[in-house]
């Protein structure tokens, strides 16, 4: 007896829904499928919507192209800009090697001379005046 009372509810369920459907007693075409008003209109304004990304998706995908592009030219400059760096600091390198060679050649031709002088002035000829010698200076 329930089952026979849950089965009629069950029934009559199935007939009040099918009745609120928009599409009941209607002979659709083959292939064809029928939807509100509101589900149409959903539907066209995802297609523009979907249009319209579409559309901006290519434009970003262009845009992400051209900055590719300059990048690429970006990182070539730097690595010119990086070799030219290197090269001018190898450069300065050598000229200044060069100029503390230099440097220290001085300092060692100066220390030469200094005993160069001091060993004259200590050790200087003896003046001869007449026919006796003095000799000026320390020994």
């Amino acid at each position: 007896m329930k089952f026979i009372i849950i089965l009629c509810f069950l029934f009559i369920a199935t007939i009040g829904v099918s009745a609120q459907s928009p599409c009941v007693n209607v002979n659709m075409p083959a292939g064809t499928l029928c939807i509100t008003q509101a589900d149409a209109n959903t539907a066209a304004a995802n297609t523009r919507e979907r249009d319209a990304l579409k559309s901006e998706v290519e434009l970003l995908k262009g845009q992400l192209i051209e900055k590719d592009k300059i990048r690429e030219g970006v990182e070539a400059t730097a690595r010119k800009n990086d070799a030219d760096l290197r090269a001018t600091l190898h450069d300065t390198e050598v000229k200044l090697g060069t100029a503390t060679g230099q440097i220290v050649e001085c300092r060692a031709d100066k220390t030469m001379y200094t005993a160069l002088i001091e060993y004259l002035t200590k050790n200087q000829r003896s003046k001869q005046q007449g026919l006796i010698n003095i000799k000026l200076g320390g020994n």
